[in-house]
């Protein structure tokens, strides 16, 4: 009987050892370094991937480039002061897509020469506007540019000239091209004295539908102007065929 009472008093000792492994408070198994370093992965804030400014297959985005005038000069022929123009601008991406819609957009020019008067308002010595309208024609896939010296309606035709261009920057080149205006009698500028030509170029909203006005509240896209105020003096004057003759 000495025998089996050796073999059972390791095995409730082992028991014992067991229990008090589990229940003892502040007792714990090992640790390893690998559980360590992967709960503190987890614990700590993921950084988000940077944010891609470009998705494969979509067009690079176009910095707009500011409105101005390339060019300005004025030539006094056939008893009056032309003036040339070359504008430099691009048409806004919210612009662009409502005439892709079918939208017309109308634009408008004005030129004025003027006498400042300290003593009285200044003297009106020419006046001039120049209208067009630019569209497009989806069955010919054309685009259409109509100017006149006269308001032109928002149907029909219109008095003036009509052209069509195979493309949207064709047809933006000849608008942008201003050759031969003619804005005052050479006769009223023989007076002498500080002569102020003014000159204007801009989108004329008032002739886009209704529905797009409203909508267009706020936004900077439909803002196209060009201005500009300079004395005759300091223009350069082209030479014309009359002032070349002996």
């Amino acid at each position: 009987m000495i025998a089996p009472l050796a073999l059972a008093v390791p095995v409730a000792v082992a028991c014992v050892s067991a229990w008090a492994d589990d229940d003892v408070p502040g007792s714990q198994p090992p640790v390893s370094a690998a559980s360590v370093a992967s709960a503190a992965s987890q614990e700590q804030p993921q950084t988000p991937p940077p944010m891609a400014t470009q998705t494969q297959g979509s067009a690079p985005a176009q910095a707009q480039r500011p409105a101005g005038l390339a060019a300005l000069a004025v030539e006094r022929q056939d008893g009056a002061l032309q003036l040339s123009v070359q504008l430099d601008f691009s048409l806004p991406s919210a612009v662009r897509q409502a005439l892709v819609k079918g939208v017309p957009v109308y634009f408008i020019a004005e030129a004025s020469i003027v006498h400042p008067r300290w003593y009285w308002t200044d003297q009106q010595l020419g006046q001039a506007r120049r209208y067009w309208r630019l569209s497009y024609l989806p069955l010919t896939r054309r685009w259409q540019l109509a100017s006149s010296s006269e308001p032109l309606p928002e149907e029909g035709i219109g008095i003036g000239l009509t052209q069509h261009y195979n493309s949207l920057d064709s047809a933006l080149a000849a608008l942008q091209r201003i050759t031969g205006w003619r804005v005052a009698d050479a006769a009223a500028l023989e007076d002498g004295g500080r002569q102020i030509l003014a000159f204007s170029f801009r989108i004329n909203t008032a002739q886009l539908p209704r529905a797009l006005q409203i909508g267009m509240t706020g936004q900077s896209d439909w803002r196209l102007r060009i201005e500009q105020h300079m004395d005759l003096a300091q223009i350069p004057r082209v030479q014309s065929a009359q002032d070349a003759a002996p």
